[in-house]
């Protein structure tokens, strides 16, 4: 999926050093503006909440809080898709 979003340009992937390794990073290509029209008012809503939540976070810091998760601790045995439905019960958030 992530690759088809770089071949029409909405997204860019980069590669950083970041602590003892490489990462890869999926940013926005800057082609696209946000279209608030797309949403409901309870999904900006929940845009604006996750945003101010980890708006000063680094990408290392919300993956660590993502492995509190039962999502993440439910799947990595196997290194399994998470199901959607975990998101329904997100814990630190």
């Amino acid at each position: 999926m992530f690759n088809a979003l770089v071949e029409k340009g909405i997204i860019r992937k980069e590669y950083a050093i970041i602590g003892n390794g490489e990462v890869e990073q999926i940013l926005p290509s800057g082609k696209m503006k946000f279209d608030a029209s797309l949403f409901s008012s309870s999904e900006l809503e929940s845009i604006k909440y996750i945003a101010g939540k980890f708006k000063d976070m680094t990408a290392t810091d919300i993956a660590e809080i993502s492995h509190q998760e039962p999502a993440w601790k439910d799947n990595i045995d196997g290194k399994k898709i998470i199901p959607f439905t975990y998101a329904f019960g997100l814990e630190t958030v």
